[in-house]
Protein backbone atom coordinates (compact mmCIF):
# COMPACT_ATOMS: atom_id res chain seq x y z
CA UNK A 1 0.00 0.00 0.00
CA UNK A 2 3.24 2.41 0.94
CA UNK A 3 4.26 1.90 -2.63
CA UNK A 4 1.21 2.19 -4.56
CA UNK A 5 0.00 5.10 -2.76
CA UNK A 6 3.52 6.57 -3.62
CA UNK A 7 3.03 9.35 -6.33
CA UNK A 8 5.24 9.36 -9.61
CA UNK A 9 8.49 10.82 -9.58
CA UNK A 10 11.06 12.50 -11.50
CA UNK A 11 12.08 8.99 -13.38
CA UNK A 12 8.35 8.98 -15.40
CA UNK A 13 9.17 12.43 -16.96
CA UNK A 14 12.58 10.95 -18.50
CA UNK A 15 11.15 8.03 -19.56
CA UNK A 16 7.99 9.33 -21.07
CA UNK A 17 11.10 11.77 -22.56
CA UNK A 18 12.22 8.27 -24.03
CA UNK A 19 8.99 7.30 -25.24
CA UNK A 20 8.25 10.28 -27.32
CA UNK A 21 5.59 11.34 -24.69
CA UNK A 22 4.02 14.07 -23.85
CA UNK A 23 6.37 15.62 -20.98
CA UNK A 24 4.74 18.67 -20.62
CA UNK A 25 1.49 16.88 -19.34
CA UNK A 26 3.93 14.16 -17.35
CA UNK A 27 5.89 16.90 -15.26
CA UNK A 28 2.48 19.02 -14.88
CA UNK A 29 1.11 15.65 -13.36
CA UNK A 30 4.06 14.69 -11.53
CA UNK A 31 3.72 18.12 -9.65
CA UNK A 32 0.20 18.03 -9.02
CA UNK A 33 0.12 14.73 -7.54
CA UNK A 34 3.28 15.26 -5.71
CA UNK A 35 1.03 18.51 -4.21
CA UNK A 36 -1.95 15.76 -2.98
CA UNK A 37 0.24 13.31 -1.73
CA UNK A 38 1.13 14.80 1.03
CA UNK A 39 -2.43 14.05 2.43
CA UNK A 40 -3.23 11.08 0.37
CA UNK A 41 -0.45 9.21 1.22
CA UNK A 42 -0.25 9.49 4.92
CA UNK A 43 -4.81 8.93 4.90
CA UNK A 44 -4.25 6.26 2.61
CA UNK A 45 -1.26 4.90 4.62
CA UNK A 46 -2.79 5.13 8.11
CA UNK A 47 -5.86 3.45 7.12
CA UNK A 48 -4.53 0.78 5.26
CA UNK A 49 -2.66 0.10 8.95
CA UNK A 50 -5.76 0.46 10.83
CA UNK A 51 -7.62 -2.11 7.97
CA UNK A 52 -4.74 -4.91 8.10
CA UNK A 53 -4.59 -4.16 12.27
CA UNK A 54 -1.21 -3.37 11.93
CA UNK A 55 0.13 -1.36 15.26
CA UNK A 56 3.59 -1.35 14.80
CA UNK A 57 3.55 2.39 13.87
CA UNK A 58 5.99 4.66 15.80
CA UNK A 59 4.40 6.77 18.93
CA UNK A 60 5.65 9.91 18.04
CA UNK A 61 4.14 10.27 15.11
CA UNK A 62 0.62 10.82 13.37
CA UNK A 63 -1.11 11.01 10.05
CA UNK A 64 -0.80 15.06 10.04
CA UNK A 65 3.10 14.93 11.67
CA UNK A 66 3.68 12.82 8.37
CA UNK A 67 1.77 14.85 6.24
CA UNK A 68 4.04 17.86 7.58
CA UNK A 69 7.16 16.15 6.65
CA UNK A 70 5.87 15.54 3.43
CA UNK A 71 5.31 19.30 2.87
CA UNK A 72 9.04 19.70 3.54
CA UNK A 73 10.25 16.86 1.31
CA UNK A 74 7.89 17.00 -1.50
CA UNK A 75 5.66 20.50 -1.44
CA UNK A 76 8.48 22.92 -0.62
CA UNK A 77 10.67 22.15 -3.70
CA UNK A 78 8.44 22.16 -6.15
CA UNK A 79 7.55 25.54 -5.46
CA UNK A 80 10.93 25.99 -5.25
CA UNK A 81 11.03 25.35 -8.74
CA UNK A 82 7.92 27.72 -9.79
CA UNK A 83 9.25 30.27 -8.59
CA UNK A 84 12.51 29.56 -10.46
CA UNK A 85 10.77 29.29 -13.49
CA UNK A 86 8.58 32.42 -12.75
CA UNK A 87 11.33 35.16 -11.99
CA UNK A 88 13.45 33.54 -14.42
CA UNK A 89 12.01 32.07 -17.27
CA UNK A 90 13.81 33.58 -20.28
CA UNK A 91 16.95 31.81 -18.47
CA UNK A 92 15.38 28.74 -18.21
CA UNK A 93 13.23 28.34 -21.54
CA UNK A 94 17.16 29.17 -23.54
CA UNK A 95 18.50 26.29 -21.85
CA UNK A 96 16.19 23.38 -22.06
CA UNK A 97 18.28 21.04 -24.14
CA UNK A 98 21.44 21.44 -21.61
CA UNK A 99 18.46 20.64 -18.91
CA UNK A 100 17.27 17.79 -20.69
CA UNK A 101 20.75 16.41 -20.78
CA UNK A 102 21.89 16.73 -17.46
CA UNK A 103 18.39 14.98 -16.66
CA UNK A 104 19.32 12.40 -18.83
CA UNK A 105 23.28 11.91 -17.34
CA UNK A 106 21.62 12.32 -13.70
CA UNK A 107 19.03 9.80 -14.51
CA UNK A 108 21.78 7.67 -15.72
CA UNK A 109 24.52 7.78 -12.75
CA UNK A 110 21.75 7.39 -10.49
CA UNK A 111 20.15 4.15 -11.95
CA UNK A 112 24.01 2.65 -12.06
CA UNK A 113 24.46 4.27 -8.24
CA UNK A 114 21.13 2.91 -6.99
CA UNK A 115 21.57 -0.32 -8.50
CA UNK A 116 25.11 -1.15 -7.25
CA UNK A 117 24.35 0.34 -3.48
CA UNK A 118 21.68 -2.80 -3.50
CA UNK A 119 23.15 -5.10 -5.28
CA UNK A 120 23.85 -7.30 -2.25
CA UNK A 121 19.78 -6.95 -1.38
CA UNK A 122 18.17 -7.46 -5.00
CA UNK A 123 17.92 -11.02 -4.55
CA UNK A 124 16.14 -10.44 -1.18
CA UNK A 125 13.67 -7.97 -2.67
CA UNK A 126 12.80 -10.15 -5.07
CA UNK A 127 12.52 -13.37 -3.69
CA UNK A 128 10.16 -12.09 -0.81
CA UNK A 129 8.05 -9.07 -2.93
CA UNK A 130 8.22 -9.58 -6.71
CA UNK A 131 5.63 -11.52 -7.96
CA UNK A 132 3.21 -9.24 -6.29
CA UNK A 133 4.96 -6.11 -6.99
CA UNK A 134 5.34 -6.88 -10.94
CA UNK A 135 1.92 -8.08 -10.79
CA UNK A 136 0.87 -4.40 -9.03
CA UNK A 137 3.52 -2.61 -11.61
CA UNK A 138 1.93 -4.06 -14.33
CA UNK A 139 -1.70 -3.78 -13.65
CA UNK A 140 -1.33 0.23 -12.66
CA UNK A 141 0.37 0.53 -16.36
CA UNK A 142 -2.14 -1.41 -18.09
CA UNK A 143 -5.02 0.09 -16.45
CA UNK A 144 -3.61 3.75 -17.34
CA UNK A 145 -2.41 3.04 -20.75
CA UNK A 146 -6.02 1.80 -21.51
CA UNK A 147 -8.24 4.06 -19.48
CA UNK A 148 -5.91 6.63 -20.96
CA UNK A 149 -6.88 5.46 -24.77
CA UNK A 150 -10.44 6.20 -23.82
CA UNK A 151 -9.85 9.42 -22.18
CA UNK A 152 -6.85 11.12 -23.22
CA UNK A 153 -6.35 13.10 -26.62
CA UNK A 154 -3.68 10.77 -28.39
CA UNK A 155 -0.86 8.14 -27.93
CA UNK A 156 2.14 10.54 -26.46
CA UNK A 157 -0.67 11.51 -23.40
CA UNK A 158 -1.38 7.58 -23.36
CA UNK A 159 2.50 6.43 -22.48
CA UNK A 160 2.58 9.53 -20.33
CA UNK A 161 -0.22 8.64 -18.30
CA UNK A 162 1.12 4.88 -17.93
CA UNK A 163 4.36 5.44 -16.93
CA UNK A 164 3.10 8.19 -14.32
CA UNK A 165 1.37 5.53 -12.82
CA UNK A 166 3.49 2.30 -13.34
CA UNK A 167 6.62 4.39 -11.79
CA UNK A 168 6.77 5.54 -8.73
CA UNK A 169 8.39 7.32 -6.40
CA UNK A 170 10.75 4.71 -4.54
CA UNK A 171 12.58 6.98 -2.45
CA UNK A 172 9.14 9.00 -1.03
CA UNK A 173 7.99 5.88 -0.21
CA UNK A 174 11.16 4.32 1.49
CA UNK A 175 10.93 7.74 3.47
CA UNK A 176 7.55 7.38 4.34
CA UNK A 177 8.14 3.95 5.53
CA UNK A 178 11.07 4.81 8.08
CA UNK A 179 9.07 7.55 9.31
CA UNK A 180 5.95 5.61 10.39
CA UNK A 181 7.24 2.16 10.64
CA UNK A 182 11.06 2.76 12.09
CA UNK A 183 14.02 0.78 11.13
CA UNK A 184 11.88 -1.99 10.33
CA UNK A 185 12.69 -3.60 7.14
CA UNK A 186 10.13 -5.38 6.54
CA UNK A 187 8.17 -2.36 5.33
CA UNK A 188 11.24 -1.19 2.99
CA UNK A 189 11.08 -5.23 1.37
CA UNK A 190 7.88 -4.22 -1.38
CA UNK A 191 9.31 -0.87 -2.32
CA UNK A 192 13.07 -1.92 -3.31
CA UNK A 193 11.12 -4.99 -5.16
CA UNK A 194 9.05 -2.36 -6.97
CA UNK A 195 11.66 0.17 -7.65
CA UNK A 196 13.99 -2.88 -9.11
CA UNK A 197 11.08 -4.18 -11.69
CA UNK A 198 9.32 -0.84 -12.40
CA UNK A 199 12.61 0.33 -14.13
CA UNK A 200 12.81 -3.65 -16.26
CA UNK A 201 9.07 -2.75 -17.00
CA UNK A 202 8.56 0.70 -17.88
CA UNK A 203 12.41 0.35 -20.74
CA UNK A 204 10.39 -2.09 -21.72
CA UNK A 205 6.76 -0.27 -21.91
CA UNK A 206 9.30 2.89 -23.94
CA UNK A 207 11.29 0.33 -26.39
CA UNK A 208 8.05 -0.88 -27.61
CA UNK A 209 5.75 1.86 -28.15
CA UNK A 210 9.13 4.98 -28.64
CA UNK A 211 7.44 5.51 -32.44
CA UNK A 212 4.05 4.50 -32.37
CA UNK A 213 2.14 7.29 -33.03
Amino acid sequence: MIIAAAPGGVTSNILTRFANGDVALSISLTAIISLISIITVPLIIFTSAEVFGITNISQNISMTGIAMKMFLVVTVPVFLGMIIRKFAENFVASKVEIFNKLNMVFFAIFFVAAFYEERDNLINFIVQAGLIALILNLTMMAIAYYLAKTFASGIKQQKCIALECGLQNGTLAIFVSTQIFGTDILYAIPTGAYAFIMYITGFIFVYFLKNKS
